[in-house]
């Protein structure tokens, strides 16, 4: 027997804002072998590259490459990690560290790390917010970092942020995991609503958000793609395992009518959202 969802409450979706999840259609347009060994993260830059961030105690770096599936470049980041990442301006990307605990900005087309500060705890999901950075803090809560200030502070208190939490940020809504929960804030942090389906989603992993405010998210274990409206209230699972292969994905990033699908062990996908 699945969990029952959450109650839904507080939503405000402006009508014109709202899209049949039925109506959403992807078409696969690239296939990537990012030879990754724990991918755990990928983002879309400005120019059209890929960049994808391994987890790996072997490798812990990025992996740069073209929209084609041409490998570009690593960076690595040792004694630093790369979990979570978020596309910030231009070639420059914000990566999450996981257990070593550090968070830092790099030009990925110079492959240089321009700044990085400590956290206090495990930092996984990573999201920029209205000029600012939000993280997932391991069994501490949602975490703003300032990059000019270079502070951290408490956004949203939440003890149950794991090590395989995510986060990403679309207007004023903030939508995380957490084990099997996805939880959806506005920019003050008011908790809108909740849901679970642990038939449907099982281990959910990374999250997105296009620009109707549906919610993209990967389960790990169910091997599948969903969409969540932006009211909570309709779950539609868009890809999985039986149909086309998907595999443990682990990431998913949403760009500009583009939509990237990471499996954790290097394999990525590039769809467009019709």
């Amino acid at each position: 027997m699945s969990a029952p969802d959450f109650s839904v409450t507080g939503v405000q979706i402006p009508v014109q804002k709202l899209k049949n999840l039925n109506k959403i259609k992807l078409q696969l347009k690239q296939t990537i072998l990012s030879e990754g060994n724990e991918v755990r993260g990928g983002c879309i830059v400005p120019n059209g590259n890929l960049v994808f961030t391994d987890y790996s105690e072997t490798r812990q770096c990025l992996a740069v490459y073209k929209k084609d599936g041409t490998f570009l470049h690593g960076i690595p980041l040792s004694p630093a990690s790369a979990f979570g990442i978020a596309s910030l301006v231009k070639s420059t990307v914000v990566v999450s560290g996981g257990h070593t605990k550090t968070i830092s900005v790099i030009d990925v087309n110079n492959k240089k790390i321009l700044s990085s500060i400590q956290t206090d705890c495990g930092c996984y999901g990573i999201t920029k917010h209205k000029g600012q950075i939000l993280f997932c803090g391991e069994n501490t809560g949602l975490l703003k970092y300032d990059v000019d200030r270079k502070t951290i502070s408490l956004f949203f208190s939440d003890k149950t942020v794991s090590t395989y939490s995510n986060i990403i940020s679309n207007g004023d809504k903030i939508c995380y995991t957490n084990p099997n929960v996805v939880t959806l804030l506005d920019s003050q942090g008011k908790k809108l609503f909740q849901v679970r389906d642990d038939d449907l989603i099982k281990s959910p992993r990374g999250i997105a958000m296009d620009e109707f405010m549906n919610i993209y998210l990967v389960g790990l274990d169910s091997h599948n793609l969903v969409v969540i409206s932006p009211d909570g209230k309709d779950k539609l699972e868009l890809l999985c395992r039986k149909d086309c292969g998907l595999k443990f994905p682990a990431a998913v990033y949403y760009d500009s009518g583009q939509l990237l699908i990471c499996q954790g062990f290097g394999w990525a996908f590039l769809y467009a959202v019709k």
